[in-house]
């Protein structure tokens, strides 16, 4: 029974990515991105030197030595992990200045279909789901795809109300095509939430400024985020530009 309730959120999940994949987006989770430098390398999370096809196998051939400390933080869900790790460096590579209009997408298409990988492959407790939800939605922002963003962001705040990225980034969207009412309501509840976050605090104060400098425009009505909890902030966030929707959700959380 708990093999059968086990394949079913992995299968629940899986369907969950395959909606925010949208059609026409082929997944390319298969390949590591080709030639990563050292450079590449250093601009990662700590945990991805000792994750799989960096320099390490997986669990059962040349296994990092440090791997078991990772495997009892993230849980088993680390051996797939790596994926989120090779989308890191799609997105990096996709944001270098004097890149092509299709190899732009080409590599963002790629880092959405290895977060899709990764949260396919999750269990549960898996405790980077916020993050890699949240990252998915800047991707998806970047594309222009503005409704699997926004599913993607409401994502990562139902997988963890009190995770404050996805409001942000969310918000800094909403902002930058001028929506700034919107925008500033949207991120409005998590920040009564977690009062005491100095990081989240200054995010807000950097929306606050953006929706002044911001245009005026038609408004919408956006959805409702989901009341937060009233745990702490698990992440750190990159500030927020709202040069435009794609800029305003590609800061990433470190």
């Amino acid at each position: 029974m708990h093999l059968m309730a086990g394949s079913l959120g992995k299968w629940m999940r899986l369907g969950l990515c395959c909606s925010l994949l949208g059609a026409g987006q082929a997944v390319m989770a298969d390949n590591e991105p080709r030639n990563m430098t050292a450079g590449e390398i250093a601009l990662l999370p700590v945990w991805c030197k000792d994750a799989q096809s960096f320099g390490y196998g997986d669990a059962y051939f040349n296994t990092s030595p440090r791997a078991p400390y990772w495997v009892s933080v993230m849980g088993k869900t680390f051996w797939a992990a790596h994926h989120h790790c090779w989308a890191l460096v799609r997105m990096h590579r996709s944001r270098a200045a004097g890149i092509d209009a299709n190899t732009k997408r080409f590599l963002i298409e790629g880092a959405i279909g290895d977060y899709q990988y990764v949260i396919a492959n999750a269990t549960p407790d898996f405790p980077l789901t916020p993050e890699v939800f949240t990252r998915m939605g800047e991707a998806y922002v970047e594309l222009g795809a503005m409704s699997q963003a926004l599913e993607a962001f409401e994502a990562a705040r139902k997988s963890k109300p009190d995770y404050w990225p996805p409001y942000v980034r969310w918000a800094a969207v909403l902002i930058s095509m001028g929506k700034a009412k919107e925008g500033l309501e949207y991120v409005e509840p998590i920040v009564k939430a977690l009062p005491d976050d100095a990081e989240l605090q200054r995010q807000h104060k950097a929306l606050q400024a953006a929706a002044r400098k911001a245009p005026v425009r038609a408004s919408h009505s956006a959805a409702a985020p989901p009341k937060p909890g009233k745990g702490g902030s698990t992440a750190a966030s990159a500030a927020v530009a709202a040069r435009g929707p794609a800029a305003a959700a590609s800061a990433v959380a470190r």
